[in-house]
């Protein structure tokens, strides 16, 4: 029995035969979950103008500058101005114009009285002032926030709401991004068959392949999830070929690489005329992983398992996928957590899915176990690869004891406990 390539080297592998998807131009809007190809720089200021922070009232400092509480300055209101109206041309002294947050600032204006600073005449005309006021209060001035020619975004950079509303902000209309990836999802097994048909015995539906193109969605990715196709080698291989031809940027399949009579991946490789790149890692479960090409298209083959299937995406496929992106490396990020049941340690290579918290300010972890992968799955966030290349350590604990500590992999980010 094959017992694989290290994880690290199988990764190496794969990085070195991906390359991100054609750089395209997009709106913004469309761009969520992708990244950026180039920097992004600003093409003006912003804001663009001078405008009101607060509501209140914009006049010069230097008409408050004798005001006192026994001798306040009187200030006539000479208009009101709403953020997108054009204000007076300008500010004559010993007058005051109103504003509201967002508002332009009228030229000759230096300061902005807050509603809540000042006092009103009686017929609520003109402004009473009872202390002077500096100049610069409650403005923001062209170039605040972002100066023209400034970077917003670097290259490599994943495209977030944030990111969407301040090239918005900027007036830019489109994005330089890597194309996203188009990805064909192919179950193979006589035993399969589409979900909404009536099960025969011994028949089960592609449930891990459906989870699978779930989880690349979530990536980002263009995903076809095909229909089943039975253990037979010209049915797969119409099927790999068709996919190739129509774009997919990857192929994945899952079933066929246990090496029996009816797993068909390596014949499916020699009649394609391309060797594996890999053909199992030393990890379990998910050790039986193909990876190679069919054409110039690269093809993951993944366990039927759906507990395998889901190992092997999480610890190869989902890395990969930022080298699609153009987000570069095939690591899943990494921290350092605390493992509250340590117990008897795996033997390398076993993969122990974990969930991690946030208590105190620091990263704790436990075990998940579950008959069923689904609910697994649901409850972790994080892999352990005891024996990896994300090495194991230990530390002495906050109050001297012996504390396990271990490398892992984030699935997705701790929550913090609310009983911390």
């Amino acid at each position: 029995m094959n017992p694989g390539i290290p994880l690290h080297e199988a990764r190496r592998r794969v990085e070195t035969h991906l390359r991100a998807c054609p750089v395209v131009h997009e709106p913004p809007q469309r761009c969520g979950g992708l990244y950026t190809a180039e920097p992004v720089y600003a093409s003006s200021d912003l804001p663009r103008d001078t405008t009101a922070r607060r509501d209140g009232y914009a006049v010069r400092s230097a008409d408050t500058a004798s005001a006192t509480r026994n001798n306040p300055v009187h200030l006539p209101i000479a208009a009101t101005v709403t953020a997108g109206r054009v204000p007076p041309p300008r500010l004559a002294a010993g007058r005051a114009v109103g504003v509201m947050t967002g508002a332009l600032i009228p030229e000759g204006a230096d300061t902005v009285l807050s509603s809540e600073e000042v006092d009103l005449s009686p017929n609520g005309d003109a402004l009473v002032i009872r202390e002077p006021t500096p100049a610069g209060r409650w403005l923001t001035r062209p170039g605040d926030e972002i100066a023209a020619t400034e970077r917003v975004v670097a290259a490599r950079r994943p495209v977030r709401p944030a990111t969407v509303a301040l090239v918005t902000a900027l007036g830019l209309t489109v994005l330089p991004v890597h194309r996203r990836p188009q990805v064909a999802l192919l179950p193979l097994g006589d035993e399969l068959v589409p979900p909404g048909t009536s099960l025969g015995p011994g028949q089960r539906y592609p449930d891990g392949a459906t989870l699978l193109a779930a989880a690349m969605r979530e990536l980002a990715l263009e995903t076809r999830l095909l229909p089943p196709d039975p253990d037979d080698i010209e049915a797969v291989l119409q099927s790999l070929r068709s996919a190739a031809e129509d774009g997919a940027d990857l192929l994945i399949t899952t079933g066929g690489t246990g090496g029996g009579r009816k797993d068909l991946v390596r014949e499916a490789l020699e009649r394609l005329g391309t060797a594996a790149v890999f053909s199992a890692v030393a990890v379990r479960p998910g050790g039986s992983t193909t990876f190679g090409f069919c054409g110039p298209v690269p093809w993951f083959a993944l366990p039927g398992t759906p507990a395998a299937a889901v190992t092997a995406f999480d610890l190869l496929v989902r890395p990969a996928v930022r080298a699609l992106l153009g987000a570069g490396g095939t690591r899943n990020p990494e921290a350092t957590v605390t493992l509250l049941d340590p117990g008897q340690k795996p033997s390398p290579g076993k993969v122990q899915r974990l969930r991690v918290e946030v208590r105190s300010g620091q990263l704790f972890a436990r075990r998940v176990r579950h008959r069923s992968i689904y609910l697994e799955l649901g409850e972790s966030n994080a892999l352990w690869v005891p024996g990896s290349a994300v090495s194991d350590s230990s530390a002495p604990g906050a109050a001297g004891e012996h504390a396990h500590r271990i490398r892992v992999e984030l699935i997705d980010a701790p929550e913090t406990n609310a009983e911390s």
